[in-house]
């Protein structure tokens, strides 16, 4: 019995992984744009028209036709509620966030704010990121918490991946599971 518990537990771990990566493959072109407030009575056309501007912002064309969906997520607060959007290419995705991050870093001081996408209201910062799955989010933030325990330099995800880096010019050290991270741990206390 305890060796066919073993292979059930194996299986299922690896039927979860295919789930994942299925779930990773449907998000690859998507980005996820956090810090918008929404408006009363909102549809998809407003959504597609504040995606243009956010391109128009960062000087990046985005058609209609290049947007597959968009959409608010349910969350337990309604006022602030992430926007999902899935753009028709890989391409697209890649050049808009490459674009939001340029702009950032050109305007340190003053970044993607609600007002460069003419919304009214108090200026908030907006942030774009890819869109990641629910498991590779929880790696992120728990990559994020030991990159800060254990002075890593640098935390980010690509291409629906999380990577951690000791300091510049190191190698980067890309976490797929938990078990990665005990197992960096592991290393560091040796």
């Amino acid at each position: 019995m305890e060796s066919e518990r073993k292979a059930h537990l194996a299986y299922i771990q690896s039927l979860e992984l295919k789930v994942e990566n299925l779930e990773r493959t449907q998000r690859q072109a998507s980005i996820e744009i956090r810090n918008i407030p929404s408006q009363k009575k909102e549809n998809k056309q407003d959504l597609v028209n504040l995606v243009q501007r956010l391109g128009d912002s960062i000087n990046v064309r985005v058609d209609e036709s290049q947007i597959r969906d968009v959409f608010r997520l349910k969350t337990k607060k309604d006022t602030n509620q992430p926007i999902i959007v899935d753009f028709t290419t890989v391409v697209l995705k890649d050049k808009v966030l490459t674009s939001v991050k340029a702009l950032n870093n050109t305007r340190r001081e003053k970044k993607l704010n609600t007002g460069d996408l003419k919304i009214e209201g108090e200026q908030r910062p907006v942030f774009v990121a890819e869109s990641l799955t629910q498991t590779t989010r929880k790696i992120y933030f728990l990559a994020r918490e030991f990159s800060k325990n254990h002075s890593y330099a640098f935390c980010w995800t690509a291409h629906g991946k999380v990577f951690l880096r000791k300091e510049e010019g190191a190698p980067c050290r890309r976490i797929d599971s938990e078990a990665d991270l005990e197992k960096l741990l592991h290393s560091l206390v040796k």
